[in-house]
């Protein structure tokens, strides 16, 4: 998180912030959706957008390749970001 929160920071000073996120994790285990409530909550303090901005999806690579034998995973994310009107 100290990642996005720093990207967060860097948008800021250049004049913009995240308006949402989309955020799907590819991994076959843990299983995201006992915890994805959680994660969006977090997700949404560290960019300072609402909670129903975020969005959260977990994908099985259905035990293909490196993602599925569990030997990682992969997160894609998507963001819309705006300038911030002064």
């Amino acid at each position: 998180m100290a990642l996005l929160a720093e990207s967060v920071r860097i948008l800021a000073g250049k004049g913009y912030r995240p308006s949402n996120v989309d955020v799907v994790v590819v991994c076959e285990r843990p299983k995201i959706a006992p915890v994805a409530d959680d994660i969006r909550k977090r997700l949404a303090d560290v960019l300072d957008v609402p909670l129903d901005a975020v969005s959260l999806k977990g994908k099985s690579n259905e035990g293909m390749g490196w993602i599925g034998s569990g030997e990682g995973l992969a997160v894609h994310a998507v963001a819309l970001v705006n300038r911030v009107r002064v």
